[in-house]
């Protein structure tokens, strides 16, 4: 981890390139946002009588719960996620370890920005097209789908 210049550990394997894409999320409870936020608008209430008003803005309480969880997002520490990521130099070929489309875009769109690349999601159609004759590609073409269920 602190061996910035990849002595002890490079990330080539022979003609690959092993590497991860870390995602790092903060997640608050439902029940905690709601907690805090009753709390902060009972706190509210109070001052406006003191103050003399007799209701809350709906702006003022859309405020009120942002700040709730601005404070509580400094309480919470986050969730780290690791996909791995292995690039076949020699045959173009990038192996990302994840089938959730959102971290799929994700790491398509960091792997653009990075390498000035652009990759294409390969498709079971697409992988059989690239290692079969066309003989065998029209074979594969009249095959229907059966269903397992």
């Amino acid at each position: 981890m602190l061996d910035s210049q990849w002595r002890t550990a490079p990330p080539e394997k022979g003609e690959f390139l092993a590497f991860s894409l870390r995602l790092d999320t903060r997640r608050i409870p439902a029940a905690v946002i709601k907690k805090y936020t009753a709390l902060s608008l009972r706190d509210e209430e109070e001052r406006n009588k003191q103050q003399g008003k007799k209701f809350i803005s709906r702006e003022r309480k859309k405020e009120l719960k942002e700040q709730v969880k601005l404070r509580l997002l400094s309480r919470f520490l986050p969730i780290p996620a690791e996909f791995n990521v292995v690039w076949a130099t020699t045959s173009n070929m990038v192996y990302f370890a994840s089938t959730q489309s959102k971290m799929c875009d994700l790491f398509m769109e960091y792997f653009t920005l990075t390498f000035d690349l652009h990759l294409e999601a390969m498709t079971p159609y697409q992988l059989a097209a690239s290692m079969l004759d066309e003989n065998a590609m029209s074979r594969l073409d009249i095959i229907e789908a059966t269903q397992f269920a």
